[in-house]
């Protein structure tokens, strides 16, 4: 059953903790993920194997993969993810037509966070500067050219193909996330037979920044235990 955590984050975080979410937050997307999904190679290189992405279009592509290689996949971990169709929102078309410059980099930060502790002039300025290195942002442009709904579209597995997903399948995400509308977790749990859903109150798009620690233990258990 969804449930929505009634608790809100501490005021104060132990010193290790706050270090972490600053790390994280600070990295660049691109070395924040944890696997690079693609559905044409992931069979031939990896065994039978849990499955969590790191960007919405990895979490898409997740699915489509769970979809067409139901024996690669062990389970999946969905956060804030697409793969259903749904109208843009503001928040991702910003996201996927950034153009470069602080004041659009901290636009950007301020769409993924709900904490305004990250929403910072620093926070835009790294990330800012992680995204002119050469090649980034020319090849991140070329993904997602206007108009942008149809990459949502294209991303997009239909609702029955969804519904014979028969791995287990833990869908977290954030109340307040303002690029993926919440409503893409409540659907995906009506189609995945054997899914479950964490929702995050207080909380943006980063729930594995914003609540590094209960996503954590989410995961440890979900990955950690016996076949249901």
């Amino acid at each position: 059953m969804p449930w929505e955590s009634g608790k809100s984050p501490p005021a104060e975080k132990p010193c290790s903790t706050r270090k972490a979410i600053r790390a994280a937050a600070l990295r660049d997307d691109a070395q924040a993920t944890d696997a690079s999904v693609n559905a044409a190679t992931w069979p031939t290189k990896y065994p039978r194997t849990p499955i969590r992405a790191a960007t919405p279009a990895e979490r898409g592509i997740a699915i489509r993969l769970a979809v067409d290689h139901p024996d690669r996949v062990d389970r999946l971990v969905l956060m804030g993810s697409v793969g259903i169709s749904f109208p843009i929102t503001e928040g991702l078309d910003s996201v996927w037509g950034y153009q470069p410059s602080i004041e659009n980099m901290r636009r950007i930060v301020d769409y993924f966070a709900y904490s305004r502790e990250l929403v910072n002039d620093e926070l835009a300025e790294v990330r800012y500067r992680a995204a002119l290195a050469p090649g980034v942002q020319e090849a991140f442009s070329s993904m997602f050219p206007a108009p942008r709904q149809r990459w949502v579209e294209a991303m997009a597995t239909p609702g029955e193909q969804i519904r014979a997903i028969p791995h287990e399948t833990l869908i977290i995400h954030g109340r307040e996330d303002k690029v993926i509308p919440l409503d893409n977790a409540y659907r995906l749990l009506g189609l995945i037979e054997r899914s479950e859903l964490h929702v995050f109150g207080r909380c943006g798009h980063w729930s594995q920044i914003e609540w590094a620690d209960d996503v954590n233990a989410l995961l440890g258990r979900f990955l950690g235990r016996d076949a249901r």
